[in-house]
């Protein structure tokens, strides 16, 4: 992923610095943080208890701007991309979450599901190590909207694949067969990054 390969020319930092050694390095830096404030604005009212699991972490970003904010937070991805000293993220072959039932009292999974090999396993295990899940899942309302989105997020992630995005109304149906409860659903529109075009719907569920 390019994303990967960013971080990867760099060295990890730390939170609270902002690096200077690299011209890109603060560009990077700062789109990171400036898009997990974003997500923090959209969820932070759905978030329960101070520990939190960033499911499919990627850069940790999101996970950097909570730990910031006071929050207990945990890295889970199936591979290390973080850039982050601070906050390590664990990994796992893409099945089992590596903790207990209830470990957390609030999961995000930011952007991830249409990643996944096995999305209800996921879903699953996220209910299962936590007590809320809030979801950013990329959807689309009609054709031309499903493509510019899926190339989109296939050539910036370099995954040349069509991604198996849902609309919110196939999201309840299966939130509703496998006996969840949603306590929040919102549908929006975003420039992430100030360019790129993205339809999200966001879900709490329990």
């Amino acid at each position: 992923m390019p994303l990967d390969f960013v971080t990867r020319s760099f060295p990890k930092i730390s939170i609270n610095d902002v690096p200077s050694d690299n011209a890109y390095r603060p560009i990077f830096y700062k789109a990171v943080n400036s898009k997990a404030k974003k997500t923090y604005r959209r969820i932070s009212a759905l978030i329960v208890g101070n520990r939190i699991l960033d499911i499919g972490t990627g850069v940790g970003g999101n996970a950097a701007y909570l730990h910031k904010r006071g929050f207990d937070v945990k890295s889970l991805d199936v591979k290390d991309s973080s850039y982050f000293h601070e906050l390590p993220t664990e990994m796992y072959p893409g099945d089992i979450f590596p903790y207990e039932d209830n470990s957390f009292d609030t999961a995000i999974i930011i952007h991830v599901i249409h990643h996944a090999e096995d999305r209800l396993q996921l879903l699953r295990e996220a209910k299962r190590v936590a007590k809320r899940v809030v979801i950013i899942e990329d959807t689309y309302r009609n054709l031309p909207e499903h493509l510019v989105i899926g190339t989109i997020d296939s050539v910036f992630n370099g995954e040349f694949y069509w991604h198996p995005y849902n609309k919110p109304e196939k999201w309840r149906e299966i939130f509703k067969e496998e006996g969840w409860k949603v306590l929040h659903e919102e549908c929006y529109s975003d420039l992430v990054y100030n360019f790129l075009y993205g339809r999200y719907v966001i879900f709490a569920i329990e």
